[in-house]
């Protein structure tokens, strides 16, 4: 993935898309809608909103295509940090030789 730019007052983040598969409005009667939204690749999603959002599931399809999309966190891999544990060469003991 490229780096972050900010370049001709534009910022250019690399992001990642999952694919939305099931909309649904959960029953309520607030000033804001709450849908539970399902997306390939991440866990059930609660949005709530004020807008409408189209209702749609693998069983009733739309023939529009939806993505929930964010920006790029190497901490979403839940990688450890190696800069933190990593020692330099100069710390580590010279070989011997016999």
């Amino acid at each position: 993935m490229n780096a972050p730019l900010f370049a001709n007052c534009r910022l250019r983040l690399p992001c990642i898309a999952f694919r939305v598969t099931e909309v649904k409005r959960r029953r309520g009667h607030a000033a804001h809608s709450t849908y539970e939204v399902k997306a390939d690749g991440l866990r059930d999603l609660l949005i709530t909103t004020d807008e409408t959002l189209i209702q749609f599931s693998r069983a009733r399809p739309t023939r529009q295509t939806f993505f929930l999309v964010r920006p790029w966190d190497r901490r979403l891999l839940e990688l450890p940090d190696f800069a933190d544990e990593a020692e330099s060469v100069g710390d580590l003991p010279s070989p011997s030789l016999h």
